[in-house]
């Protein structure tokens, strides 16, 4: 009962941030510099057409690669 209700949550979750406009997401780098999307709406796909929230969240380095190098600090 309970795994049903976060299941209901997390779906309901995904269905407002999904119609929200831009990207939601919730992003952490560790110590060591690993970087990790948790969670990235579907918004990521009308920013970028090439981007979709699961291939952000298994290569974050997809979004790193974008930006241009006059924008990247030294």
């Amino acid at each position: 009962l309970q795994g049903e209700r976060i299941e209901e949550s997390a779906g309901k979750l995904r269905r407002i941030t999904d119609q929200a406009p831009g990207v939601i997401y919730q992003f952490s780098m560790s110590r060591r510099g690993v970087m990790r999307f948790e969670f990235v709406s579907q918004g990521i796909s009308t920013l970028h057409p090439s981007l979709e929230p699961d291939l952000v969240k298994e290569h974050p380095e997809r979004i790193v690669d974008l930006i241009h190098p006059d924008e990247v600090q030294a």
